[in-house]
């Protein structure tokens, strides 16, 4: 990886005028860490990614795309701009993005105070940061790990920052799919409110569905029944060993597992796509979608919706009678949304038991196709004509259009992180 140096006052990075930064030390928990990642506290567990029994100092692991992060990297036993506390003016270790710490050995992490770190531009004075897997954004809400002292233009910066953890409400991307108007198709990332859209390099096509967690994007392609897993730039995809015919766009993701349609069944599978499973869930007609939510998977079928446990046992079949072209489903934490596609066109909205079902009419373009709640908005896409993105409030109201690339000419597939 090239890293670009924008830093030219090395010593705005040294703390405050009349103190240091807090820097701590810790324990490697990856298989690496560069100087200048945002790093976050890793759980107790075996292996790479968890906190070892035993161990007296935290281990630290790369902080995913809008988790909180606990600090950013300044040093390790493989030196780095920090070495042993004091700042080096030394900047070829960073130019070549230096592995400061392998898995099992001491870190240095800035938990509040100036420091380095790597940042993805573009980035400018005062900007609110977050962490990602390949530098800090800029973002619009959610968990700000640092504000920016120093401004980049550059995908892969080195800037001098202000680490103050803070939560700031309505942070979150959203992820679709979209066609121009040639209905090729490619992968749109923004900020919630359509802002700093960028297209993806990641392959898709128009019957795929995607899920994403904080650190990966998974994208099913139908056509070849292939399942592949990216960064969440879209950069480094690879095909996971899951063997299966997918269906409609039905695939979502917990912290732990993969959740596929196949026909009339549902597999699921570890993050890796090992441990392939056919669970014991029974669809009478062909999975069109599905949703899982921390303790139950929800099966849209052409007729109805099926609500199981997470190892497929316990299936029940909801009330769904105003459900009658369906097309996607999602949840939160109190409610059922589907999309209707026609007679009406509208997102049927139930409790999770399928009760207390009501209809809000979707307007705005043709063919609607695409579903995603966050926990203020319900968005959802149109294939041809009119406003390719749409979102209303949680109770229908307040419909909305969300800003798109100009090359958007429909959305096909939605989902949020």
């Amino acid at each position: 990886m090239s890293i670009t140096i924008t830093n030219e006052y090395l010593g705005l990075s040294q703390g405050a005028v009349d103190d240091d930064a807090a820097i701590i030390n810790s324990v490697c928990g990856d298989a690496s860490l560069k100087i200048g990642d945002a790093v976050k506290l890793l759980p107790v567990g075996t292996g790479n990614g968890f906190t070892q029994t035993g161990d007296i100092l935290p281990r630290v692991g790369l902080a995913g795309l809008g988790e909180q992060a606990y600090g950013i990297v300044v040093g390790g036993d493989f030196e780095g701009i920090y070495s042993n506390g004091v700042i080096s003016f030394d900047s070829n270790n960073l130019a070549l993005g230096l592995v400061t710490s392998f898995f099992g050995n001491g870190v240095r992490v800035c938990i509040q105070g100036r420091c380095l770190a790597l940042a993805s531009g573009p980035i400018s004075i005062g900007d609110k940061l977050a962490a990602s897997p390949t530098g800090l954004i800029n973002i619009n809400g959610g968990n700000i790990i640092a504000t920016a002292l120093q401004g980049t233009t550059e995908p892969n910066g080195i800037i001098a920052v202000d680490v103050q953890r803070e939560f700031i409400p309505g942070g979150g991307f959203l992820y679709y799919g979209a066609i121009d108007s040639v209905q090729s198709p490619f992968i749109v990332r923004s900020f919630l409110d359509g802002t700093n859209s960028i297209i993806l390099p990641t392959n898709t096509i128009t019957s795929s569905g995607y899920a994403v967690n904080s650190t990966s994007l998974y994208v099913t392609i139908p056509s070849t029944n292939l399942v592949t897993k990216s960064n969440l730039d879209g950069t480094n995809t690879i095909t996971l060993p899951i063997i299966a015919t997918f269906s409609g766009h039905a695939i979502d993701v917990d912290s732990t597992s993969i959740y596929l349609g196949s026909g009339t069944t549902v597999i699921k599978a570890d993050l890796d796509g090992t441990n392939q499973v056919t669970l014991p869930i029974t669809s009478p007609t062909t999975i069109l979608d599905l949703a899982v939510s921390s303790t139950s998977i929800y099966v849209l079928n052409t007729t109805s919706i099926i609500k199981a446990d997470l190892d497929g046992t316990n299936q029940v079949t909801l009330p769904s009678t105003l459900i009658t072209n369906p097309n996607e489903i999602d949840v939160d934490s109190t409610s059922i949304y589907v999309l209707n596609t026609l007679s009406p066109a509208a997102i049927i909205k139930s409790d999770l038991d399928g009760t207390n079902q009501v209809a809000f009419p979707v307007t705005g373009g043709s063919f609607p196709s695409g579903l995603a709640v966050s926990s203020t908005s319900i968005y959802s896409g149109f294939v041809l004509s009119g406003s390719p993105l749409i979102k209303k409030d949680l109770d229908g109201t307040n419909s909305s259009t969300v800003p798109v690339p100009p090359i958007v000419a429909g959305v096909f597939e939605i989902d949020i992180l």
